[in-house]
């Protein structure tokens, strides 16, 4: 909604610019603005008419001079006109013989922004067509005036509000849920429930208390929300305030979704996020046992091996793997560690066989002293027979 509003307070805008700068050239030829609102007109399918007014010889000075033109009379008025007609595209240049010059110079869409000095959206109203039949229609008006200066008259473009109806009328995601787009006059511009309701005061389509709660968001520019009793059963009702170019108070967009609509919304949402935390759950959970796994496994190998060590294999060993965690740094460090044990065993074999090898040696030698020694007794002895013998 803001997106289409300001792009027609934009180019208004810019006509009024485009405006000041043919006045001040003095290119105030009656043809070029009827031809530059109809060509705007064809390229703007949002519009539906591009208009001006100019005060009495404001534009050219020559309103006296085009006043028995049939397309100026009564009293030559500049107030050029494009307006969409069937298929195409009407053009007027002036009052076209309308007699009654307060159509013009009388209406909100002239006097509003001339009086107030300032470019605005005004109140959506049900126009009239040409053809027959009305339509809701807003206007944003603007003065023809450079700042400070006296306004030349006023010009603007007009939009039809039925285009808006999509805001209310899609898929709200609660089943119930209504929704309403009100101005800051409580005129309703939209109604999902009821699309008649388009352009008729909002007191006339619901209650007291959403009347005066869609008028307090336009005068505060806050949102609003309240529980309420809607055809005795509750709901919620949500205000929000719709900000529109030129200074004008928001308009409230209205949504009411009942309650056990969006219990079931939030139960739905609650199941959902207990299912993903189950889910997360099993997640961890296997990750943790993987993870364990891959802890206890060459912690257990580790404590075989210790006890096969323990048990006099000094050939145990554990697989280190590529591990480069503490585990596989302790795996490694027992490898190295029973690698010694198993160096310090051999060597100590081996010094026990020639020490074994040795104190046989000594015990041959031992012996062989030993029968020495009995020989030289025995002659010691046979020697100190024969001396007491002489």
């Amino acid at each position: 909604l803001r997106t289409q509003f300001e792009g027609a307070a934009a180019l208004t805008e810019q006509l009024r610019s485009t405006v000041l700068t043919l006045k001040a050239r003095g290119m105030t030829d009656r043809d070029f603005l009827p031809a530059l609102f109809e060509r705007t007109l064809a390229a703007n399918e949002g519009l539906y008419a591009v208009w001006g007014i100019f005060k009495k010889d404001a534009w050219d000075g020559r309103d006296s001079s085009f006043a028995r033109d049939p397309h100026f009379q009564p009293e030559g008025a500049f107030a050029p006109w494009a307006y969409r007609e069937g298929g195409g595209v009407a053009v007027y240049a002036g009052m076209e013989g309308e007699p009654d010059m307060s159509l013009y110079y009388e209406g909100d869409f002239y006097k509003i922004p001339m009086e107030e000095g300032k470019s605005l959206y005004l109140e959506p109203y049900n126009d009239e067509m040409i053809g027959g039949g009305k339509v809701l229609m807003t206007t944003y008006a603007a003065p023809i005036a450079e700042p400070g200066g006296e306004a030349l008259g006023a010009l603007g473009v007009d939009l039809k509000l039925d285009a808006l109806a999509p805001l209310v009328s899609g898929d709200l995601g609660y089943a119930g849920a209504g929704a309403r787009l009100v101005s800051a006059g409580g005129v309703v511009i939209a109604d999902k429930a009821d699309p008649a309701l388009a352009g008729k005061p909002i007191a006339e389509a619901a209650s007291k208390l959403e009347a005066a709660d869609a008028a307090s968001v336009s005068d505060s520019g806050r949102p609003l929300s309240r529980e309420v009793g809607e055809g005795g059963l509750k709901a919620a009702r949500i205000m929000a305030p719709v900000r529109v170019p030129g200074g004008s108070k928001p308009w409230a967009y209205v949504l009411t979704v009942p309650t056990s609509a969006l219990y079931a919304e939030i139960d739905r949402m609650i199941r959902v996020m207990v299912g993903l935390f189950a889910l997360l759950v099993a997640a961890t959970g296997g990750l943790v046992f993987v993870m364990s796994s891959n802890l206890v496994k060459p912690v257990k190998a580790l404590n075989a091996a210790f006890k096969r060590m323990e048990g006099g294999d000094l050939g145990a060993r554990v697989s280190a793997g590529r591990a480069r965690d503490e585990v596989g740094e302790l795996a490694r460090a027992f490898n190295v560690f029973a690698e010694g044990m198993s160096a310090l065993a051999g060597g100590i074999g081996s010094s026990a066989a020639v020490i074994e090898k040795s104190s046989s040696e000594l015990a041959r030698a031992i012996r062989r002293s030993g029968g020495c020694a009995a020989d030289i007794k025995a002659g010691i002895a046979a020697t100190l027979e024969d001396m007491r013998a002489q």
